[in-house]
C-alpha cells in the first residue's frame, strides 16, 4: 500500500492529506466542512484508491451519486443512513460546469447546513446529513459560486502518473483489500486521524492549494476580481459603470466569463461588503457602490482599454 502511494502521488503532503481523509472517514465528524476530489488521468490510481477507501467505510455505508442529477427532486434519495457520497464521473463527456442547485446542496451537505431529502413514497425529511463528499474525475469541474464557498471546502488530490498498460497489475486492487491487510490499512488510516484531530485541519499539499486558486478564479471571477483589482474602503464610492468596465476587462485578459452588469452587482454584494448608493445632481444621479475603490493599475479609462484587452486575448 505505502508503495502504491509512493508511485500515485508526488509528494509526502499528499500522502498525509490521503492518509489524514482516510482518517476522517472513519469516524461520524463532519466538523472541519471539507470535501475531497481526486483528479486525474485514467490509470493514474484513483481507482484503486477508492477501491481501498470503499472498503475502509464499507460499501453499505456509501451513496454513489451522480453529480448531474444533484439538482433533481430524487437526487438524494437513499443517502440516510450513509457516511459518504462518492461522485464518479468517469468518462462521462458532459460539460463539468456546476451552479446553482448543484452548488448549493454540495454547500449544504459540507456546510452542515440542514438539508430537504425528497424520498419516493416515503416524503421528505429536513436534517443535518452526517455525510462526507468525495469526488472523482479525469477533469476538474467548475464550481460556480459567487460567494466562494465551496472552493474553500474543496481539497484536491492529482493523480498524474498513469501507468502504461503492460505494466498494470491486474491484481493489485485484490491484494490490497485482501483480508490480512485490512488491519494494517485500518492502523494507516488511524495515524492520520490522529494527525488531523491534533493539527486541527488538513495537510494541503502545494498542488491542491494551486487548483483550489484556478477554480476559485474560474468558478467565482467577481469574488477574484475583487481580490486582485479593488480596495476595500469603508469611506470610497465608486460607480457601477466605472466597476463593470474594470471586471469587464479583467475578465477578457484572464479569460474568464464576464457575467452581465445585473449577476455582476448581486454577485460583487456576496463577495464584499459594499452598499449600492446613487451619487450626483438630482434627476442626474450615478449609480454605484460605497466601500471599494478600483486600484489604479485597473481603472479603465476608456473603451480603448476594453478593445485592447479583448485584442490581447
Amino acid at each position: 500500500w505505502l508503495d502504491v502511494l509512493d508511485t500515485t502521488l508526488n509528494s509526502d503532503a499528499e500522502r498525509m492529506l490521503l492518509q489524514e481523509w482516510c482518517g476522517y472517514l472513519l469516524t461520524g465528524d463532519t466538523s472541519f466542512e471539507k470535501f475531497l476530489w481526486l483528479l486525474g488521468q485514467p490509470a493514474s490510481g484513483k481507482g484503486t484508491i477508492v477501491t481501498v477507501i470503499q472498503q475502509l467505510v464499507s460499501m453499505q455505508n456509501i451513496a454513489a451519486l451522480d453529480i448531474y442529477n444533484l439538482d433533481k427532486t430524487f437526487s438524494l434519495d437513499g443517502v440516510l443512513g450513509k457516511s459518504l457520497i462518492i461522485f464518479n464521473e468517469g468518462q462521462d463527456s458532459r460539460k463539468r460546469d456546476f451552479s446553482g442547485p448543484i452548488v448549493s446542496r454540495i454547500n449544504q451537505i459540507t456546510g452542515r447546513d440542514m438539508t430537504r431529502i425528497e424520498e419516493k413514497q416515503k416524503g421528505s425529511v429536513s436534517l443535518v446529513l452526517p455525510t462526507k463528499i468525495m469526488g472523482v474525475s479525469n477533469d476538474m469541474p467548475v464550481f460556480r459560486d459567487a460567494s466562494n464557498a465551496i472552493n474553500r471546502r474543496l481539497m484536491v488530490l492529482q493523480f498524474d502518473n498513469p501507468v502504461h498498460e503492460d505494466d498494470r497489475d491486474e491484481n493489485l486492487k485484490a491484494r490490497l483489500i485482501a483480508e490480512e491487510n485490512l488491519p494494517g490499512l485500518f492502523n494507516w488510516a488511524l495515524d492520520g486521524l490522529i494527525r488531523l484531530r491534533k493539527q486541527r485541519r488538513f495537510t494541503l499539499p502545494e498542488s491542491s492549494r494551486e487548483i483550489q486558486h484556478e477554480l476559485a478564479v474560474a468558478g467565482s471571477p467577481v469574488k477574484a476580481f475583487v481580490n486582485e483589482c479593488l480596495i476595500l474602503d469603508s469611506d470610497a464610492w465608486t460607480s457601477t459603470t466605472d466597476l463593470y468596465a474594470s471586471f469587464t476587462r479583467y475578465s477578457h485578459q484572464h479569460d474568464l466569463f464576464a457575467v452581465d452588469k445585473g449577476i455582476f452587482g448581486k454577485n460583487l454584494r456576496s463577495a464584499v461588503k459594499v452598499q449600492p448608493k446613487q451619487r450626483g445632481p438630482k434627476g442626474n444621479q450615478v449609480r454605484g457602490y460605497v466601500g471599494v475603490s478600483i486600484k489604479p493599475d485597473y481603472v479603465v479609462k476608456d473603451q480603448t482599454d476594453l478593445m485592447l484587452a479583448d485584442a490581447s486575448k
